[in-house]
């Protein structure tokens, strides 16, 4: 233990265990802050994983995220995350897991139109 003379009188190393203390908070922060930091990458890595795994053989190529696909040529959104189509029907929109007969849609060779809006 180191001694000073003060002042006041002799000081038992208050000096020094003070240092220590903040030597001890600031590698506490710095630990903390970087397993935070290495935290947050690794969900946003997830995240991107998991909307491009469930993405349809049939979307378009290039596209590393999509929440909505547009098909200009029926008319006819397909909600990529939840695997749904939604179009119109007698002024009512629909959400379905398939297209109606009516379409008769080739989703490979149509045109389609990469959307991240909320909602389309």
């Amino acid at each position: 233990m180191l001694l000073s003379k003060g002042r006041t009188g002799i000081l038992f190393g208050e000096r020094v265990y003070k240092i220590l203390d903040m030597k001890k908070l600031t590698l506490f922060v710095l630990l903390g802050g970087g397993f935070f930091l290495h935290s947050a990458s690794a969900q946003v890595k997830v995240n991107l994983d998991v909307n491009i795994g469930s993405q349809p053989l049939w979307g378009p190529t290039g596209y590393d995220h999509a929440e909505y696909y547009y098909l200009p040529e029926y008319d006819v959104y397909y909600d990529v995350p939840y695997k749904q189509y939604i179009y119109w029907n007698n002024g009512r929109r629909v959400t379905a897991a398939t297209l109606p007969a009516r379409y008769q849609a080739d989703l490979y060779h149509t045109y389609k139109v990469v959307q991240n809006e909320p909602r389309p």
